[in-house]
């Protein structure tokens, strides 16, 4: 894919220089060896167990979301269906447009393993070591010495901005992220050499950014790249020509992508996000400035092992942990390193750091106001990540530097040691004022100011709770200690130095100890029977039949036992999330996947809805309503509502029945017969994304569809059908209509949405002309390689 031992650092006066110790054994690939064979030892457990555990949480996103999205998804694709539409959540929604199932990432390929536990393992592993690659490669270009790069490469694998996303186990999230290095590597490229190879590589990260099915990360980080590129800018002699990298990489990028980002495009529109959200939820899950600490003490706020985290928002966007030793060389490399060397990256981290504070800082309210992108994603902390990778690279700078030096800075050395007193300190002060004086101090301060913010999600009482508060406070002082202790080696090290040249190694020993045993703390799992409960998968499996079921806290499983579910976690229709927030007496306006079910509706018949799953504590209950209707409908009479408003308020009047009548936006062009209809109506073939229906009727009607309407649905006659052309409307709401005359009707109703027609074209049109680009890159490099005898990044 990628050929990462042709380097190009000609143009850097460090990479010429003399490297130490092991550098004259190390191959250009010991160590991505080395990083793979860690990666290995770390993970082999779940690898090649004949029944694993699933990586990640239980009761979090894998275990909710993607185990079931990518079964469902790559099943389909393994019959030869690439499926563009999901029936089994929120009654139904886009499944490619939808992002997250990922179906054309090439790397998804491994879901098409029989066993989705080995495929989910191997996927989260795959991409850990390919985040360290790439991280490596960047580093290696930037002309820093082998291990260096692979100091570099170890903070941003196991980094808590990384890693730690294996605890809810976002697939999308890690998938998008490992890309990031390499976008970044092919701007400085473009930069140095202005060569169409450069592009190619940007292209290549950006289209697999995209293919792997998270736009935010996309986003931020091309707003990352964007501001990376302008930096460069000011630097750069030949701007006319460079100023056109950045638009090539990213418009390349889009074409190639466009099978993916098109019908995303498409469903974002009629999706629950439409419009835009709201400035208070576009500010959530911004970067806390409190936990700027765990850049230094990741379990300070608790590490949801031994202690539940009770800071505020999410643990594994909330801490950038990469090492005591990785933040030391990262400032050593931020003041020492060299110009040429750095370019940009303290700037970089402290821009996106600022970002990545999102609503705590007045900028925000400019950002959301101004800037498109802003005001239809949450979570600014995210771009916690793009600034680690700059800090990595910062990090392998530093190590470089004190690979040159023959002694370190006396006033380096006292600041380490300061740093050992001042956390030894803090824990003493921890110790006494929370355990000793039973939290009444410090620590409960800060508790309470974190449970009045609104934006924790530990139960409150624990916040009152002394034994959680002493608890916390313990928690507290072992994280500290621990801080204290590494300063204290670290210190002892650097005091080394000046006596003995291979001490230095010793840096990299605690650094690589440090972020490997924070991988290895979080690294949870999960049995895969709790993500699919055996008794209710028989129970369902044993009722066979064309119907829905209401399970709110499961409600992801339809996915993977084919049920469909009224209700789901992932984004669904616009149209739909207000039908279901109206029957919950909820507000309409803003309606999302985080609206509480918590009641059966009458309604819910109307969408096939046969059975109603809830909990009582740990024991399942299970209802049938029994008014569920069938998925087709003849309907002789309509009614025109415009108003949605007035459409929910007509469904709950006690005298409407959605056996007889059907509530459209607009006139028909058919007028149906205001009477009982007499006919049948049937399927003969269905997939995922088209039906075949047969209806033979003695009078017009409304065929009504009791499955959710989307714009990309059609309805187009088959050879036999009386109608030439067929009209498919809303319905109810959300429902589908066909107005139908009176005799035999064929009718193909499949969803085709616009973003995929064009955009299966447009990609490969781009793909051709990228291999195109690509090989010719491989031709041109290879022959200034043997010319120059100094290299090139041919393999791009």
């Amino acid at each position: 894919m990628i050929a990462f031992g042709a380097m190009m650092p000609h143009q850097l006066d460090s990479y010429n220089r003399k490297e130490y110790g092991l550098h004259g054994c190390l191959s250009r690939i010991a160590v991505p060896a080395i990083l793979l064979t860690v990666v290995m030892l770390l993970f082999g457990d779940v690898l090649f167990a004949s029944h694993p555990p699933v990586l990640s949480s239980k009761g979090m996103d894998l275990s909710s979301l993607f185990l079931h999205l990518r079964t469902f998804a790559f099943h389909e694709l393994k019959q030869g269906n690439l499926a563009l539409w999901n029936p089994y959540c929120f009654s139904g929604i886009p499944c490619l447009g939808g992002l997250q199932a990922a179906q054309l990432y090439p790397l998804n390929l491994i879901f098409m393993l029989p066993s989705i536990a080995h495929a989910v393992n191997w996927s989260i592993v795959i991409h850990v070591f390919l985040m360290g690659l790439n991280m490596y490669i960047w580093g290696r270009y930037r002309g820093i010495h082998v291990m260096a790069a692979f100091v570099a490469a170890l903070c941003a694998m196991f980094g808590g901005s990384f890693f730690l996303h294996l605890i809810p186990g976002s697939l999308p999230n890690l998938c998008t992220m490992v890309w990031a290095p390499l976008v970044f590597l092919s701007i400085d490229g473009w930069f140095d050499h202005r060569s169409g190879r450069w592009v190619t590589l940007g292209v290549f990260a950006v289209a697999m950014q995209i293919l792997a099915g998270h736009p935010q990360y996309l986003f931020y980080t091309g707003v990352a790249a964007l501001l990376y590129s302008a930096l460069q800018f000011t630097a750069c002699k030949h701007r006319i020509t460079a100023v056109i990298g950045m638009p090539l990489i990213y418009v390349g990028a889009v074409i190639v992508g466009a099978v993916q980002l098109f019908p995303g495009f498409e469903f974002a529109h009629e999706s629950a996000r439409s419009g835009g959200i709201s400035y208070g939820f576009a500010a959530s899950f911004s970067f806390p400035p409190e936990n700027l600490i765990t850049f230094l003490v990741p379990g300070i706020f608790g590490d949801l092992h031994n202690l539940p985290y009770w800071g505020r928002w999410f643990l594994w966007e909330m801490c950038p942990f990469f090492g005591i030793t990785g933040f030391f060389l990262f400032l050593y490399g931020t003041i020492y390193g060299r110009r040429t060397v750095k370019r940009f990256s303290a700037t970089m981290a402290v821009i996106l750091m600022i970002l990545a504070l999102g609503g705590y800082t007045p900028l925000f309210r400019l950002l959301y106001e101004w800037l498109p992108g802003f005001d239809i994603f949450r979570g600014n902390s995210k771009f916690i990540f793009q600034a680690s990778l700059f800090m990595a690279m910062l990090a392998g700078i530093g190590f470089d530097r004190l690979l040159d030096a023959d002694d370190v800075s006396p006033y380096v050395k006292a600041s380490v040691l300061a740093g050992a007193f001042a956390f030894a300190l803090a824990g003493l002060f921890v110790y006494g004022d929370g355990l000793m004086g039973e939290g009444k101090h410090s620590v409960r301060m800060i508790m309470e100011g974190i449970y009045r913010s609104g934006e924790s999600y530990l139960p409150g009482h624990l916040y009152a709770a002394p034994d959680f508060i002493r608890a916390a406070s313990k928690a507290a002082v072992i994280a500290v200690s621990a801080a204290s202790a590494v300063c204290i080696v670290l210190w002892l090290l650097l005091f080394g130095i000046s006596k003995r040249r291979g001490v230095v190694w010793g840096i990299v020993v605690v650094l690589a100890g440090e972020l490997i045993w924070f991988a290895a703390a979080n690294r949870p799992t999960f049995p895969l029977e709790y993500a699919r409960p055996p008794a209710l998968e028989h129970f369902l499996a044993a009722r066979s039949g064309d119907y829905r079921i209401l399970d709110a806290d499961s409600p992801n499983l339809g996915m993977s036992i084919g049920v469909s579910n009224l209700w789901g976690y992932d984004t669904p229709l616009k149209r739909y999330a207000e039908f279901m927030a109206f029957t919950q007496g909820s507000a309409i306006e803003g309606a999302n996947e985080y609206t509480p079910i918590t009641r059966y509706h009458p309604l819910y018949g109307m969408l096939r809805c046969q059975y109603v799953i809830a909990y009582r504590g740990n024991e399942r209950v299970i209802g049938k309503p029994g008014n569920d209707m069938p998925r087709l409908v003849l309907v002789g009479r309509y009614a025109v509502v415009p108003d949605g408003n007035g459409i929910l308020e007509e469904l709950v009047k006690p005298d409407f029945d959605p056996y007889r009548t059907v509530i459209l936006e607009r006139r028909p062009v058919i007028q149906p017969y205001s009477g009982s209809v007499r006919g049948s109506v049937k399927i003969v073939d269905e997939s995922t994304d088209y039906m075949v229906i047969e209806a033979d009727t003695a009078d017009a009607s409304v065929l009504l569809i009791t499955d959710p309407h989307s714009d990309g649905w059609r309805a187009r006659a088959l050879e036999g059908s009386v109608q030439k052309e067929y009209e498919l409307m809303r319905a109810n709401y959300t429902l589908r209509g066909i107005p139908l005359t009176a005799g035999r009707h064929r009718i193909m109703v499949e969803y085709k949405p616009w973003g995929y027609e064009i955009g299966r074209w447009v990609s490969v049109f781009g793909l051709s002309v990228w291999i195109v680009l690509w090989g010719w890159g491989i031709v041109r490099g290879y022959r200034s390689s043997k010319r120059e005898r100094t290299g090139g990044f041919g393999g791009t």
